[in-house]
């Protein structure tokens, strides 16, 4: 987060870096039971490398690297050999 001159907070992001990742839109009966509406604007990603991603990072999904993101990673869950991250519209 940054910080305007008027004391605003907003998204500020680094500088972008390539990753390998599979994505694909979210669905299914639970993540339909957590997102409810919200549902339509979100996306799974796996993830099998060793960049360190977290929870509100932006990943350009849909855009070019030097853009801002258009997805903000909300949810993270670590497996024996991969991530699996939920990404929300931003």
């Amino acid at each position: 987060m940054a910080q305007n001159e008027e004391g605003n907070t907003y998204p500020a992001w680094g500088s972008p870096v390539e990753i390998d990742a599979e994505i694909w839109p979210a669905g299914g009966q639970l993540q339909a039971q957590i997102y409810g509406q919200e549902l339509q604007y979100m996306l799974n990603m796996l993830y099998q490398g060793d960049q360190e991603i977290k929870e509100s990072d932006g990943i350009c999904v849909f855009v070019s690297a030097d853009q801002d993101p258009d997805y903000q990673v909300i949810s993270q869950q670590r497996y024996t050999d991969h991530w699996t991250f939920v990404l929300k519209k931003l």
